[in-house]
């Protein structure tokens, strides 16, 4: 029958694949999700992504079994393993806009979604052992559902990209409800995946689940796939506690770059080196380097401005924050902010304008004035497990780098 479906048209096809679903409610008990965040789960996880794509023709073989691209080694990026038992057997990579640019960014035209107002993450680097596919996506579903959730409820994504094999575009676009990009969205050659035809597509995230609910409302509990992705009774699922809206959850380290450069699936150049310097908020490798206390590293939130409407911080430094606001905001007078910077917290800190970056929209602040609860989340950073998270140690008010 799956044979004959290729004949179909979509709007016949699409409804039938839909009923067709036997989503698992449940999970075994030896299967759980959770975030990378040691060095080894790293490792872990690029050795079963290297054999998973030389398996499929996506990679080609290397000395060290290891697909590590330099989007792993930036703190924007969030690795999401499946456990069974204590074994890696699968792998996603959630990589978050940055200075770098999005892999897929350098073959398919994201222009059309740059003009939007919102945060692109590429889906990415997803791979599941051979021995786990399969089974009626026993594994795969509850592990993209996992990824789902934690995109757009912890990592404030607004829009998925994602770039796929033809033989997998159907999938996306028929039970998750992917879109094909306007521009270019077929390319025969991806050198992202050795050379491989892909399709991109995308997904506004943060309307995703009323289209679930929408196509699926009228499907059986079994095949609904809107009360499959959002129910929160099904899983136990392990999300990151969330004391304040911070966007991040990446053990990357600049310390990490050094070692771990070797395995890079590309040579580590100059431009490249300086590139991931820029990631961390230095100037260059070498400043990196030379001065490893003097950077300007912006910490991505979500905070919403609670009395400017329409506004809202995008990223955060020790001195300064930059925003986003529909409300013209004079400089060089001090304003009240008042800031809603976790599920229970909210805070009011004065801060005046200094710079302003028309094409972005990005608003610079400096912040004359703190409160306790604004101290208390700066000093959270330092703490244990967020170490890898750096400042500017001088009164910078410069916005993440662009390239």
């Amino acid at each position: 029958m799956l044979n004959l479906m290729k004949f179909i048209p979509k709007n016949v096809k699409y409804p039938i694949l839909r009923s067709m679903l036997a989503l698992p409610m449940s999970l075994p008990k030896e299967l759980h999700f959770e975030i990378a965040t040691t060095e080894a789960q790293y490792l872990g996880a690029f050795r079963i992504l290297q054999e998973c794509y030389l398996e499929k023709g996506y990679a080609s073989s290397n000395q060290s079994k290891i697909r590590m691209t330099p989007y792993h080694l930036i703190p924007t990026t969030t690795v999401l393993l499946a456990y069974w038992k204590n074994e890696i057997v699968g792998t996603v990579s959630l990589i978050r806009d940055n200075s770098l640019g999005l892999p897929m960014e350098k073959i398919f035209d994201l222009s059309d979604l740059r003009k939007k107002d919102g945060v692109l993450c590429e889906i990415s680097s997803l791979a599941i052992k051979k021995e786990f596919r399969g089974q009626d996506g026993q594994l795969f579903f509850p592990f993209m559902r996992y990824m789902w959730n934690l995109s757009y409820h912890f990592l404030d994504i607004d829009y998925f990209v994602i770039a796929v094999n033809p033989s997998m575009y159907e999938l996306y676009e028929s039970i998750y409800l992917f879109e094909t990009l306007k521009r270019k969205s077929v390319v025969s050659k991806y050198d992202f995946a050795n050379n491989n035809p892909a399709v991109g597509q995308y997904i506004h995230l943060k309307s995703s689940f009323d289209k679930f609910d929408s196509v699926y409302r009228n499907n059986n509990i079994k095949s609904n796939f809107g009360y499959y992705m959002k129910n929160s009774t099904i899983f136990h699922e392990k999300f990151p506690l969330q004391e304040f809206f911070t966007q991040v959850y990446s053990p990357v380290r600049r310390e990490w770059i050094p070692k771990l450069k070797h395995l890079l699936s590309e040579p580590y150049t100059k431009e490249l080196s300086n590139k991931l310097a820029r990631c961390f908020g230095y100037p260059s490798e070498e400043g990196m380097i030379m001065n490893p206390e003097n950077h300007r590293y912006r910490y991505p939130v979500s905070f919403q401005i609670l009395n400017y409407e329409g506004s809202k911080v995008v990223n955060i430094s020790k001195t300064g924050i930059a925003l986003k606001s529909t409300f013209p905001i004079p400089p060089e007078i001090p304003i009240f902010l008042t800031c809603k910077i976790g599920p229970e917290k909210k805070t009011t800190i004065v801060v005046e304008k200094v710079r302003e970056d028309r094409q972005s929209g990005i608003i610079g602040m400096k912040i004359i004035k703190e409160s306790e609860s604004w101290n208390h989340l700066i000093s959270s950073f330092q703490n244990e497990g967020n170490k890898h998270y750096d400042f500017d140690s001088e009164s910078s008010l410069g916005f993440k780098s662009t390239g």
